[in-house]
């Protein structure tokens, strides 16, 4: 009987063996485990905590598994990739990367902080994660800034050849590789610059092509050898390289057509004419798309004294 009682009493010198056969529970004592001692599990055995398992921790033969929400109130370092929906991809060399889908953030030994789309680094390449595009974004400690990569679509697993897109340096300097695009009404605030302005935001540019026609009634047919335009926000420059077509017509002289219209009278510089009464012209004011064309007496001009003549000129004109 004294026997049978001194096997069932936990001393301090019975084994962990010897305490966990008794029984499921420990009795309300601390168990403690010396340095260096282990307690081993086998695949699949979990040690589970809370009354409803709110958490289990085990391995199933090839991964540490944690199941259940993990609250961590204290510093937690991780030394390896960490996974969030999937397990993380073979990221090596300097990398430590928190993999979520496919996509990651990671950091170099360098500082520099990288947070990429559909690619992983492998070590020593960049590599597609799945078929599709991939981009990266790197915040460098040094003075290249920020860097924004782009690939185009590419095979999983094969290696990815970025492009640099974008860059914003230590300076503030921002640098890309195509067009800066912006959307309608959008664009360049010069705001920060002195000045009594009513808008200092440039928000047009535009170069093209347009036609001059006849403004005269006459229904004349122009040889045009070159009409093009730029615009700069508000300011049109229109130039024309036109030859009037042989007519005895005596409706006064004029043109339409312009690429814009004009808000107010504009100067129209003639660079080149055969005709000896041509002296000057102007747009028209009023939202008008027309020039008028002048002798030297301020005179309209009838379309006779224009008969196969040239005509080159730029308009000047402030858009409505």
């Amino acid at each position: 009987m004294l026997k049978t009682v001194s096997t069932q009493l936990a001393l301090a010198s019975d084994t962990l063996p010897e305490v966990l056969a008794k029984g499921n529970t420990t009795g309300g004592t601390d168990l403690a485990v010396s340095a260096g001692d282990d307690i081993t599990l086998a695949d699949n055995s979990k040690v589970i905590f809370g009354a409803g398992s709110d958490l289990s921790i085990y391995s199933d033969g090839s991964t540490g598994q944690v199941t259940g929400n993990v609250n961590v109130t204290g510093v937690a370092t991780v030394s390896e990739n960490v996974g969030l929906g999937i397990a993380p991809s073979a990221w090596g060399g300097v990398f430590r990367s928190l993999d979520i889908s496919g996509s990651a953030i990671s950091s170099t030994a360098g500082g520099a902080f990288v947070a990429s789309g559909n690619c992983y680094f492998n070590g020593s390449q960049w590599v597609y994660k799945n078929t599709g595009f991939a981009t990266r974004v790197e915040l460098n400690a040094g003075s290249s800034g920020a860097v924004l990569y782009t690939a185009p679509s590419g095979l999983a697993g094969a290696a990815v050849s970025f492009n640099q897109s974008m860059s914003l340096d230590a300076s503030g300097n921002l640098s890309t590789a195509g067009n800066v695009v912006l959307a309608s009404g959008k664009g360049i605030d010069f705001s920060a610059t002195p000045g009594t302005g009513t808008s200092e935001l440039l928000d047009d540019y535009e170069e093209g092509v347009w036609t001059p026609a006849d403004n005269s009634g006459g229904g004349l047919s122009f040889t045009v050898t070159a009409a093009a335009y730029t615009k700069i926000g508000r300011t049109v420059f229109a130039s024309f390289d036109i030859t009037y077509p042989v007519t005895s017509d005596t409706n006064y002289a004029g043109l339409t057509g312009l690429p814009f219209v004009s808000k107010n009278s504009g100067t129209v510089a003639i660079a080149v004419t055969n005709s000896s009464t041509l002296t000057y012209a102007q747009t028209g004011a009023s939202d008008d798309v027309i020039i008028t064309l002048y002798d030297n007496t301020g005179g309209l001009i009838q379309n006779n004294t224009l008969s196969g003549k040239v005509i080159r000129a730029t308009a000047i004109y402030y858009s409505a």
